[in-house]
């Protein structure tokens, strides 16, 4: 419905991100969703800062209604494993 008004409407969908936000979870909540994530680790503010400029560009001016899942896999490797949404796997 905003195209028409030439305004583009997407998503940045990070994972876990290495920020003050991340740490009023438990190390025991962190700890399974470091598990559940292919790369293994957090990720880091700057991992998201280039998708998210990437959506902001003009090199992105035809890309509309984009969840952009930057989250070291773990959507993928969740979904894989035959489970619907990573939401529903992680109890904090």
């Amino acid at each position: 419905a905003w195209a028409k008004y030439n305004i583009r409407v997407n998503c940045a969908c990070p994972g876990l991100i290495e920020t003050e936000m991340a740490h009023v979870l438990s190390p025991d909540a962190i700890e399974k969703i470091v598990a559940q994530t292919p790369m293994g680790r957090i990720g880091r503010p700057e991992e998201i800062a280039g998708p998210v400029a990437f959506l902001l560009s003009r090199d992105a001016q035809w890309v509309n209604g984009v969840d952009l899942i930057a989250d070291g896999g773990a959507e993928v490797s969740l979904t894989l494993e035959g489970l619907a949404s990573p939401a529903k796997t992680l109890a904090f």
